[in-house]
């Protein structure tokens, strides 16, 4: 209830900056220390990626080149859908092979 005395045990207390502890150097430094070892790791991972050089020398993500052309099938992949329909004995059989590729690229894109 407003204007309530003594005010209840929810209200804020003051806090007295001055007497808060100084973080130990050591956990600071420890955690210097993770952040280094997790750019380490992500730098490792860059080179692990496939990568290739295009004919004017700049390095190409494989795999983001991939994704790129999965999106742009997966844009169109409605109309295909209903293309397929005319003559669904055969087509349908390869179009649901490529629709599978794209939800596998989309859940691990």
């Amino acid at each position: 209830m407003a204007g309530e005395y003594p005010p209840t045990a929810n209200a804020a207390a003051p806090v007295n900056v001055s007497s808060a502890p100084e973080p130990n150097k050591d956990i600071v430094a420890s955690i210097h220390v993770t952040i280094e070892e997790i750019k380490s790791v992500r730098e490792g991972l860059k080179k692990k990626k496939w990568h290739y050089t295009d004919r004017h020398g700049k390095q190409v993500d494989v795999g983001e080149r991939m994704r790129k052309i999965l999106r742009s099938v997966e844009d169109c992949a409605k109309i295909i859908d209903v293309a397929i329909q005319h003559h669904p004995e055969i087509t349908a059989l390869v179009w649901a092979g490529a629709r599978f590729i794209l939800m596998v690229g989309h859940i691990l894109g």
